[in-house]
């Protein structure tokens, strides 16, 4: 069907896609993970979670604000 990733590649693309707040590759992503097997917990803490504390990382420092965050939190 479609490509094979490696788990690191799409724990990347999980957290890339959050901090974008790209909700369709994250939801391609997340069904890849699970076509991986890689564990949902593991996939939400060192993806989507990972992402969130970038975020947050910017959003401290002034690089992002509310409305980018409420995307990057609906694409988690």
């Amino acid at each position: 069907m479609g490509e094979i990733l490696e788990k690191s590649e799409i724990l990347k693309g999980l957290s890339e896609a959050t901090i974008a707040g790209d909700t369709d590759k994250a939801v391609n992503l997340a069904k890849k993970a699970i076509e991986a097997g890689i564990d949902a917990y593991e996939a939400i803490m060192n993806g989507c979670a990972a992402g969130m504390m970038v975020v947050s990382e910017k959003y401290e420092k002034g690089e992002m604000y509310v409305p980018e965050i409420l995307c990057s939190a609906e694409a988690m």
